[in-house]
């Protein structure tokens, strides 16, 4: 596992630093596709979670 697979697991088991992350770089195509709906979707689950950033 690399990095970024790290931070996709953790994100997936509710990690809600991580979701936030993965959201971020959906948004702007780091390290994955950019993809407005996956980065929406992650940025609404660690927003749910509590992340105020999101």
């Amino acid at each position: 596992m690399d990095e970024l697979d790290d931070i996709a697991f953790l994100a997936e088991i509710g990690y809600d630093p991580a979701q936030l992350e993965l959201a971020q770089m959906y948004a702007l195509g780091i390290g994955r596709p950019q993809d407005e709906a996956e980065a929406t979707k992650w940025f609404r689950k660690a927003a749910e979670q509590g992340a105020v950033e999101a």
